[in-house]
């Protein structure tokens, strides 16, 4: 069968995204960040059902950093790209004849389409976890929304047979790595942020923003014209948002769960008690916005802290930081740094997972380090030797690649 993005039913377009991150994560695009972006791109934008989207001058700015009204006839560097991509997938699927799914960048044409190949009768299908969700950090949304879309996303995978569990493959450092949490017969908690929110009402609303906004030091405030601020109301909505990429993440990682067998409860940060933390193995999302997070990881060697008005990731051992978030009166920042901590013998008397970034772009990130095994063994690989039965805490930089990341890049790893 072959259909393009917009022909896709909501669970092909799952398909698709699962085999992309297996197609980036093979050496034909592992090698070049240019063309991954480009098929990441090409890619999503049609799932997305913006195929409009895919011209020649829209991905040469939108990829390639092209001003908009560049000469596509001088600058070929669109279609010089494009036919590189043909030439890597080709070697994709050279060595892989058999897949399932096939992405292909039709001649001529930057609009890909994609071809799926009915699965053998009966036959067990080996799992999947390289899940990514197409959403795009910076912004919020609604709980509710982000709720639904995962209930729907688990049930497709729930119901479907095409993604099984693995039997009696033998265990990777991968599988040891996530064994704590899966082996035991008790319920998996999946604790989320609900970072605190405001809604700005009223006509001079943006006089206010503009009025407050973050200055460097020294730097003299304007005058705010208090009469144009009477009819301006400012009221904290708690509890109800959950940042883009804490949900990316959630997605992720309750996926994963779901195809190891194991339905995580996805629980808020702020209604979430300590007693049932006690109650199983725990996965906390995010770092200065998850409250569990700051007091159950305050003791291990890398923390999140803060420094008058900067904050990262600190080493406890020696006192420096080894990340920090950029000023919030500097430019939009060029990297993230994320915190992976597993910890088998928590507080909690189970195991617990931290996956956290200092800002939203980090934790997007982690979701895919964690359950993507080409990334998370890269680090792994790092650990000492006994690594498995003991607790074990990776700090990993990702460079923000406009509104996406680029890989993990490893700084330190520790093991206690």
């Amino acid at each position: 069968m072959q259909v393009t993005g917009t022909k896709l039913g909501f669970a092909d377009q799952e398909t698709v995204q699962m085999h992309l991150g297996l197609v980036l994560d093979s050496p034909a695009f592992r090698s070049s960040q240019r063309s991954s972006h480009f098929l990441r791109f090409v890619v999503e934008t049609a799932l997305a059902g913006e195929a409009h989207l895919l011209k020649e001058r829209i991905i040469g700015e939108r990829i390639f950093g092209r001003p908009p009204d560049y000469d596509t006839g001088q600058d070929s560097i669109v279609r010089v790209k494009a036919n590189e991509v043909r030439r890597r997938l080709a070697q994709y699927y050279d060595l892989h004849p058999n897949s399932a799914v096939r992405i292909e960048l039709p001649t001529g044409s930057y609009q890909p389409s994609f071809h799926f190949t009915p699965p053998p009768a009966q036959k067990e299908v080996a799992l999947v976890s390289e899940q990514l969700l197409v959403l795009q950090p910076g912004r919020t949304k609604s709980r509710l929304g982000v709720a639904i879309a995962v209930t729907v996303i688990l049930g497709i995978i729930a119901a479907g047979a095409l993604y099984s569990t693995r039997t009696g493959a033998p265990q990777t450092a991968f599988d040891l790595f996530w064994s704590p949490f899966f082996s035991g017969p008790n319920e998996l908690r999946l604790c989320v942020p609900t970072p605190d929110t405001y809604r700005i009402y009223g006509g001079s609303r943006q006089a206010l923003v503009d009025a407050f906004r973050p200055l460097a030091p020294g730097t003299p405030r304007p005058k705010l014209d208090q009469s144009r601020l009477q009819d301006v109301q400012i009221v904290p909505e708690t509890g109800f948002f959950l940042g883009l990429g804490d949900a990316h993440a959630m997605s992720l990682l309750s996926t994963f769960a779901t195809l190891r067998g194991k339905t995580a409860q996805v629980r808020y940060g702020y209604e979430t008690s300590f007693t049932e933390l006690r109650a199983g193995p725990s996965i906390l999302v995010g770092g200065f916005t998850n409250r569990w997070t700051i007091d159950l990881m305050k003791e291990a060697r890398f923390v999140f802290a803060t420094d008058g008005p900067e904050y990262g990731i600190r080493d406890n051992t020696t006192g420096k930081f080894i990340c920090k978030k950029q000023r919030s009166w500097e430019a939009r920042p060029s990297h993230d740094c994320a915190v992976v901590a597993r910890t088998v013998d928590s507080k909690t008397g189970h195991p617990l997972l931290v996956a956290a970034g200092l800002d939203h772009f980090g934790t997007y990130a982690v979701g895919e380090f964690l359950t993507r095994p080409a990334r998370l063994l890269l680090a792994l690989d790092k650990a000492p030797a006994g690594w498995e039965g003991k607790n074990l805490q990776i700090v990993f930089r990702i460079e923000i690649m406009r509104d996406n990341v680029g890989p993990p890049q490893v700084l330190a790893t520790h093991v206690w």
